[in-house]
């Protein structure tokens, strides 16, 4: 999807802002000549300002977009977008795409509305594409990632300059922030050739042989932590009030430690009202200071400077595409403590939510842990007891055969009462949940808590807060944590990513929140600490080099390996519609293609058609395909991936989360309740014998019925063997039986193991 460099460059340049001497600015979009392009992405989204977080151009209520290879013109630039013209359903339209999925087919020189005859300052981009090292200090680091990716630019989908080993020795030179993620610009030595280019800071650690003077970096206040994890205390004064950092408060970086979850944390000293602390803070929530008279990598342009004949303009943004471009003023904020409401105008956003009194308690808690989490209501107008007996459908919501009784439906065709079995509906594991249980599951208020609370997040991407740390977070302790994949492209040319990165791509690409994408892969396919599903093996029989990494496609089968087989099926040959194969990127015959084109077929078939939480994906409350277009079977799935979504955000503070809380009419007045602990009901014979006779009518161990037997007269005793079909039941009354003249009525009580007693009887005729 990358164009050539030299055609990237020449319109970087063409864009650059141009600032009179006099300190008057061009306006930040650069204009340009008309310019024509190609699509190089297989769908392209255009939308109405340069940012994934403006909406998409409509044309009569349905999205615009491009395919590969339409044609359009370019007629400005801003901040790695290029805003076009072109043609969608016959209409001419205007609005912005990434540059970094169109190919320049012609250029052109500025349409210029001023001269300047100063020369702007490079920013390190600029400057590493002349030859030229710009920094702003310089540290040693060295790598900490068994091979870390040197990229041109601060952007996981940057060109990849090389890739250098674990230990290997750089010099940082400059930061760069893109959304959450922090870059270093570092320069090092690879076959004895100087390589200058951008990493993730994640993977670089800094040799502190002395303390680096610092400031914080953080829109919000920035509470610190006793220790290098999330789960030490806060930072307290000797009152015990939390210390929190606002922007741009100078501290100094003495320690560098990377928590067991891979997340990076500087120990800092600093001062607050005369008195020495020091704690610590995520490092991609501190800039080094500069220690040189260059520009920063990403400073902010003056737009008057005072007047000067010798006055320079201020760098510009470095031109770089990044996964997850930040417009301005497009983007939700991170909440200041003025954002934050109070206690009263939470009870009345409460209110006026229409929040039912059962849920506010929990609510309530939420918001004193997490004051800047929203909270809304999905008002869904059903009926509790109706939605219960929708869901309640055979094989609908199923749940692990290794729970207990009281979790799994006794009903028919759920439970065979013949064999003491339940019913499997996916593979051999799965069978249908109680109605207990699905009560307990649906019920929103049993989730209303710190963990459990993530399955009604809103699933869209957040840029501003979702990055590359959170994903690997969630990817934690499993095979995908920190590894990666290569593939040959259609060209031929061999392609390498991290998975984290892939997730990112995915993102963008499909609209959905990279957290969720990761959390969803984990559950459907990871299968331990080590090991994945064959789904993602690439080497099933007869479907070899395919992929599925969310199991789309992938529906219930009792055949063994059908449900993988189905779903491999559906990674070759996907929908009979091919304009939507080329949108989902179908054939899945590498792990990128799966991983990124069904993110776009969970956005378009689920989250866009309002199904945009993960509880909404299992029970469907939508006025579309209500109680059906369910994704996924498993009943516990939402809480499960809600855990890990947690998990990804638990070093992230202050952020504004939004949730969107299911609620009914006519709900119980309290949460439904864990299912009572139940034991084995059965309690039928699975075989009833008397020695030497035959029973009538014949033994049928599905019905409850009287048998007879005849005796000669000089029988006085005979013997009654039964078994149970539950061998956690009991049976009295068999064993060698005494007989009397004339009729003998005999009992076999069998006692299952809830106490449930089942009698049969027997007429014995001497």
């Amino acid at each position: 999807m990358k164009k050539s460099t030299l055609g990237k460059w020449i319109v970087i340049i063409l864009s650059l802002v141009i600032i009179y001497p006099q300190g008057i600015a061009l306006k930040s979009t650069g204009a340009i000549a008309a310019t024509s392009g190609t699509v190089t992405a297989a769908s392209l989204n255009v939308r109405s300002g340069p940012g994934t977080n403006y909406d998409k151009v409509q044309v009569n209520g349905s999205n615009a977009y491009l395919k590969k290879g339409d044609k359009l013109t370019i007629i400005g630039t801003k901040s790695g977008w290029y805003k076009i013209s072109f043609t969608f359903s016959g209409k001419k339209l205007q609005g912005y795409v990434m540059d970094d999925y169109v190919k320049i087919t012609g250029t052109t020189s500025p349409t210029a509305t001023a001269k300047s005859t100063a020369t702007p300052t490079p920013t390190p981009a600029a400057a590493a594409s002349t030859g030229k090292v710009v920094s702003d200090f310089k540290i040693a680091g060295s790598v900490t990632a068994t091979n870390l990716n040197v990229r041109q630019k601060p952007s996981t989908t940057s060109t990849k300059i090389v890739s250098i080993p674990k230990k290997q020795k750089v010099t940082v030179l400059n930061e760069v922030m893109s959304g959450t993620k922090k870059w270093y610009r570092i320069t090092t030595k690879v076959n004895n050739k100087s390589k200058t280019g951008y990493v993730l800071s994640d993977y670089i650690k800094l040799t502190l042989s002395s303390g680096i003077k610092a400031a914080v970096n953080s829109k919000t206040k920035v509470k610190l932590r006793t220790g290098a994890g999330a789960s030490y205390k806060y930072l307290t004064n000797k009152k015990g009030s939390t210390i929190s950092l606002s922007n741009k408060k100078a501290v100094t970086i003495t320690k560098e430690v990377t928590d067991s979850k891979g997340k990076k944390w500087f120990k800092v000293s600093f001062t607050v009202s005369s008195v020495s602390y020091s704690g610590y803070i995520l490092a991609n929530q501190v800039l080094i200071k500069s220690t040189a008279a260059t520009a920063t990598p990403t400073p902010t342009p003056t737009a008057t400077p005072k007047p000067s004949a010798t006055v320079k303009p201020t760098a510009t943004p470095t031109p770089a595409v990044t996964a997850t471009p930040t417009p301005t003023g497009s983007v939700t904020p991170t909440p200041t403590s003025s954002d934050v409401l109070t206690d009263e105008e939470f009870e009345s956003k409460m209110d006026s939510e229409g929040f039912p009194e059962s849920y506010k308690p929990y609510l309530r808690d939420m918001h004193q842990i997490h004051p800047s989490w929203v909270f809304e209501a999905f008002q869904t107008g059903l009926d509790w007891d109706t939605a219960i007996q929708k869901e309640s459908v055979l094989g609908v919501n199923l749940i692990s055969n290794g729970k207990s009784v009281e979790w799994k439906s006794l009903e028919s065709g759920a439970y065979n009462w013949a064999t003491d079995s339940f019913i499997p509906f996916d593979g051999s594991t799965w069978v249908t949940s109680s109605k207990a249980a699905l009560e307990y599951y649906m019920d929103p208020r049993n989730f209303l808590s710190e963990k459990g609370i993530f399955q009604f997040e809103l699933l869209t991407y957040k840029s501003e807060y979702q990055d590359l740390t959170g994903v690997e977070g969630i990817l934690y302790n499993t095979p995908l944590y920190n590894a990666s994949y290569s593939y040959e492209d259609d060209s031929g040319k061999t392609v390498e990513h991290t998975y984290s990165e892939t997730f990112m791509n995915a993102a963008e690409y499909s609209g959905v929140s990279p957290y969720h994408l990761a959390s969803r892969v984990k559950q459907e396919v990871v299968t331990g600490t080590t090991t994945l599903s064959s789904s993602v093996s690439g080497a099933v029989s007869g479907l070899e080099g395919l992929y599925n990494f969310y199991n789309i496609g992938a529906y219930n089968s009792t055949t063994a390996g059908g449900a993988v087989a189905n779903g491999l099926k559906y990674a070759k040959n996907g929908t009979t519609n091919q304009t939507l194969n080329a949108l989902y990127l179908i054939p899945w015959d590498n792990p990128y293609d799966s991983i990124v084109g069904g993110a776009y077929i969970i956005g378009s078939n689920y989250i866009k058609r309002g199904q945009d939480t993960t509880y909404l994906q299992k029970f469907n409350m939508t006025p579309t395909s209500t109680y059906s277009h369910q994704y996924m079977a498993n009943i516990e799935a939402p809480n499960a991936e809600s855990k890990k979504t947690f998990d990804a955000y638990s070093v992230m503070e202050d952020i504004p989360i939004v949730f969107s809380i299911p609620v009914y009419e006519d709900m119980p007045e309290t949460a439904s309740p864990i299912p009572e602990t139940a034991y084995n009901p059965n309690n039928w014979l699975k075989t009833l014998k008397v020695d030497g006779y035959s029973l009538t009518p014949t033994f049928d161990l599905k019905k409850d019925q009287t048998y007879s037997v005849i005796v000669e007269s000089d029988i006085s005793e005979i013997n009654v063997t039964a078994t149970a079909v539950s061998k956690k039941a009991s049976i009295s009354g068999t064993g060698c039986i005494s007989l009397d003249e004339g009729n003998n009525e005999i009992v076999i009580k069998v006692t299952a193991e809830n106490g449930d007693i089942r009698e049969y009887l027997i007429n014995v005729v001497r």
